[in-house]
Formats: C-alpha cells, structure tokens, sequence
C-alpha cells in the first residue's frame, strides 16, 4: 500500500539563465513573465531533500500551476488571446487564494520576510500549522482527484464509450470506418464487440490502478483528519479548499467579502463565464450597429490580462519561496 513516504521527488533540471537570456531581449509584461519565470526555475534549487510529503507535494503542485499559468500566459500573451489569457488569469486568481488559505495562520511572518534575510524567526507552532495546511490542500487536491477517477471508472462512464452499437452502425460505411480507425487506431478487423470488450476491460484495469493509488495516498495517516473531514462534507457536494476552515465559507464571493476583497470578484467571474461558455460579450464585438467575433485582442487588453498573471503568479512564487523555509531549512539561498 503506498504512502508518501515510499515516494521520491523528482525535480526537472531547469536552468534560469536561460529565461533571463529571453528576459534581456524582452520588453514590457513579456520581459515581466520571462524574470518570473526565472525565479521559478531558480527555486526549484532550494530543493534538497527529494523525499515525499503530503506538504512537499502541495509545494510542488502550486509551483507547478504558477509555472504552466506563465508559461501558457506569454504563448497566449505572443499570440494576441484575450481570451486564453482571461482563462489563465482566472486559473491561477484562485491559486492565490489557496495560497491565502494556507498562509493565514502565519501570515505577519510573511510581512517581515524577505529572500534576503539569512533566517526565518518563526514559532514551532507557526511551522505547525504551515504544514497542516499544505496537507489539507493535499488532501482536498487528493479527493477531487478520487472523485474523478470514481466517476471516468463508473460503469455508465464506461458503459457510454465502449458500447459497440454506434462502432459496428459505423464500419457499415466505409468513409466512417475509415474515421473511426483513425480515431480509435484499429484496423478493419478490430472493430467488432470483441475487440471493443477488450478494450474497455482494459481501460478499467487501468483506471481502477490509478484509483487505488490516490485512496491509499489519501489514507496516509499524515492527511487522514483531512480526509475524514472532507468524508463528512461529501453529501452536499464539491468543497472549495477554503471551506475546510471556515464551513460556512463554501463561495468565492464570500471568501473574497471576508478578506475585505470583494471588488477582486469581477475578475474572477470574467473568466468564470469564458471557462463555462456564458458570456456573449466577451467573444464577440458589439458596437453601434455592428457584431463580429473577437479573432484578436488589442495589444493593451492583452496586457492588461498578462499583467492580472504576473501579479497572481508573483504572489505565489513569493509564498512558494516563504514555505520553502519550512519544507527545506537548510536550502540554498
């Protein structure tokens, strides 16, 4: 049975200097994304000790989002979408906010801290806490993931991709059954119930392996109280991360109204309505008697947006930087 401890970290070889080589023939918020993009690969140096942990792998997870949202945001950013850099902004807004959630019992610690200081004057008890909180995010990251492979591994889930009905209806006619070899990589004599059957036992197989991998993760005795926790809460549904603190807290609007940031909900909402498709005026222009689709931004509201991703992303890695003084004491400065 897998715990975390029977795991290792493995940290890819990034060099930085090769940002700050694209950095110095930047210019604007694209030379700003290249130097944060920098500092990410710069603090995967700190990591010393590869052995696993639930709050080691909560670090690296953030990381990891803040590193793809800069990445994604300056192809986005080099190729004029608004729209993929609204989605973006969106993303990695909500990662501040779990960073805000983990932070909170310490967070004076953070206002007298800076990269440059040779030690971290913190309580035992701040560290404590630190630490429990990047498990819980470890353990709610753990038990959406649970409740995915739960569902891909359903037998209705399954069910409706391998049933053979509509792929035998298909090879019937020759231009589909040449499309569905190309999709599904068979030839002529693999579509037929058999063949599909196998495939489906298959797929299963596979996703029940990775279903037991996230429950045994789930049932290490370091995340267990999270885990349990998050069992009481499964009858009404998906728990935002920050609702393990404060139940009653179960909306952005409200967790934003009680960090006294509520006029940072618009952004959050722009990109919400582009993620699920309810938003008209943000795909199209509408002016005087004139409506035609957004193909490409303006170069400022692209700038605009990649900005909302710095800003986001420069709170993280500057949180991600703090907690490594937890996770990693004797790190590299």
């Amino acid at each position: 049975m897998p715990r975390f401890k029977q795991f290792v970290l493995r940290v890819p070889p990034l060099d930085e200097k090769a940002w700050d080589k694209e950095a110095a023939a930047a210019k604007g918020i694209e030379k700003q994304l290249l130097i944060l993009q920098s500092k990410a690969a710069r603090l995967l140096q700190g990591i010393n000790d590869f052995n696993a942990s639930p709050e080691r792998v909560a670090w690296l997870s953030m990381w990891t989002k803040a590193f793809a949202a800069l990445d994604g945001g300056r192809i986005a950013l080099i190729g004029r979408s608004e729209y993929l850099l609204n989605i973006i902004s969106r993303i990695i807004f909500e990662g501040t906010l779990h960073g805000e959630t983990i932070l909170e019992p310490a967070a004076p610690l953070l206002k007298n801290w800076s990269p440059q200081k040779k030690t971290l004057l913190a309580k035992a008890e701040d560290s404590d806490l630190l630490i429990q909180r990047l498990r819980a995010y470890t353990a709610w990251c753990l038990w959406n993931d649970q409740l995915f492979y739960k569902e891909l591994q359903s037998y209705r889930t399954l069910d409706g991709v391998w049933n053979p009905e509509p792929a035998l209806q298909m090879a019937s006619d020759k231009n589909k059954l040449t499309a569905l070899e190309e999709i599904l990589g068979l030839d002529n004599a693999a579509v037929n119930k058999w063949e599909l059957k196998k495939g489906r036992s298959r797929i299963k197989k596979h996703l029940q392996e990775k279903l037991k991998i996230i429950e045994d993760l789930l049932a290490d005795p370091l995340i267990a109280e999270w885990q349990k926790k998050l069992q009481r809460t499964q009858e009404i549904g998906t728990l935002p991360f920050f609702a393990l603190f404060a139940e009653s807290d179960r909306s952005v609007l409200k967790h934003l109204k009680g960090m006294d940031l509520r006029f940072a909900y618009p952004i959050y909402m722009q990109g919400s309505m582009l993620i699920h498709g309810s938003t008209i005026d943000q795909l199209l222009h509408i002016e005087e008697n004139k409506i035609s689709p957004i193909v490409a931004s303006t170069e400022r509201a692209c700038e605009l947006a990649a900005f909302s991703i710095h800003n986001s992303c420069d709170y993280i890695l500057i949180l991600l930087d703090f907690l490594q003084n937890f996770l990693w004491p004797m790190k590299h400065n």
